[in-house]
């Protein structure tokens, strides 16, 4: 229900006066300039237009910041809030963040890391924000973020789509000079903060306090999101150190590396401090002995569900009616995020079933009904690869033994099961 604005002017309305005052001064200094000159009509010297731009900037900005101290003013007004919130075109709107590897610049693509481990003071972070189901052009938004002032300084956010954007004590305000249409990797804005203490093993947070879409002048819709970045989070030793999903020699050389080392003495590494208890010693020996040769007991570098730690868990299957394999976010606690679907491959298949993961590698493999191959590609779905193309009569579902570098499936036309290493080769009945 779209609630119309009898008593207020939107924030939205007066960004986009502002926006027209911009212009207007310009053309108003130039005016001037001409009247000045005794001339209808001649060339604007360089002096001239720097002159009147800045003019104009400073009007507009001084607009914008009424406009803030304005809002600022009134944001405890629930009847003006509501007012100038209503439930339109873009209410069912979803809203996700992305984290940046090491404060980087991004690439407006969605690829579902929410944790990290961060240290020190004056650390860069940056996150993309994605909006999915916007339906309608922009004139303007509000990004409001939720975090500790205590350990993270906001330092700004941006949308180059938008002409001008005013930065607030937890987010940014947005303003366009026409609509602006978000792109179809739903990328709405890139915001920076900083850490402003020493956060070193410190855990902590960034969030969404809201995000309000301007279709218009006078309609707006305000959302929020129960998704966080986290940082520091704290996690149970694992013998396989190196993540590959095996407890293997290059874990022993890791781990030799350090044995002996105590908290504090500069080699000290916790991740090789097995129980926990300041040192490195014949106790963490003995549990790293008693998972050799085998997955690690906890899961080793990857989550529960077999993404790798520091990215969102994801969830992977194949779709026999539309020929398509599938990915989207796993998180049971926020059952609405479980709808962040992307298509991953769509074209070549003809009808997979069954997927089986190899996270060490970043690999998935599947296996296809119609044209009784065993495949194979990247966990993002690029790089696919035929594996097993020939010897096949309807192939059904996939298991793998990451440890030994063996695939299982069974082979429903030949009332097989079968197996062959990761790469495809040597294929074997194993019960016919």
């Amino acid at each position: 229900m779209k609630i119309f604005i009898r008593n207020r002017i939107l924030s939205t309305g007066l960004l986009m006066t502002a926006l027209t005052m911009l212009v207007f001064v310009v053309y108003q200094v130039v005016a001037e300039s001409d009247a000045q000159g005794g001339a209808t009509t001649r060339e604007i010297s360089p002096l001239a237009e720097r002159h009147a731009k800045v003019t104009a900037d400073r009007k507009a900005r001084r607009l914008l910041e009424r406009i803030a101290e304005d809002e600022a003013t009134h944001r405890s007004d629930d009847v003006i809030q509501r007012a100038k919130v209503a439930a339109g075109a873009n209410a069912n709107v979803r809203l996700s963040l992305d984290l940046i590897a090491n404060g980087g610049s991004g690439n407006q693509r969605n690829d579902g890391v929410t944790s990290d481990t961060v240290s020190g003071r004056g650390t860069p972070i940056a996150i993309e924000i994605f909006a999915t189901g916007v339906t309608t052009p922009l004139v303007g938004m509000q990004l409001r973020f939720d975090f500790d002032a205590s350990l993270v300084t906001f330092v700004k956010a941006e949308n180059s789509a938008f002409a001008l954007n005013l930065r607030q004590p937890t987010g940014t305000d947005f303003a366009a000079t026409a609509p602006v249409t978000l792109p179809s990797s739903n990328f709405l804005a890139r915001a920076e903060f900083t850490t402003a203490t020493t956060v070193t093993g410190r855990e902590f947070s960034i969030g969404i306090a809201s995000v309000t879409l301007s279709e218009s002048q006078s309609w707006s819709d305000r959302l929020t999101t129960p998704n966080r970045i986290s940082f520091n989070v704290p996690t149970a030793p694992t013998p396989d150190f190196d993540g590959d999903g095996m407890v293997g020699f290059s874990d022993f050389l890791a781990f030799a590396g350090r044995y002996g080392t105590r908290q504090g003495d500069g080699k000290y590494q916790a991740k090789y401090d097995l129980n926990s208890d300041g040192a490195i010693d014949f106790s963490d020996f003995l549990s790293f002995a008693s998972s050799y040769g085998k997955p690690p007991p906890n899961g080793g570098g990857s989550s529960p569900n077999g993404e790798q730690r520091g990215g969102t868990p994801k969830m992977y299957w194949v779709d026999q009616t539309t020929d398509k394999i599938q990915r989207a976010s796993l998180d049971g606690s926020q059952v609405e995020d479980l709808i962040q679907v992307e298509d991953l491959i769509t074209t070549g298949l003809r009808r997979p079933f069954g997927i089986a993961l190899d996270v060490g590698r970043k690999k998935m493999y599947w296996t296809d009904w119609d044209t009784d191959k065993i495949q194979r590609a990247n966990l993002d779905g690029s790089n696919v690869e035929d594996l097993i193309t020939t010897g096949l009569r309807t192939p059904n579902g996939i298991a793998l033994d990451v440890g030994r570098g063996k695939m299982y499936w069974t082979d429903v036309g030949t009332d097989k099961i079968q197996r062959a290493n990761l790469d495809g080769s040597q294929v074997e009945d194993l019960i016919i």
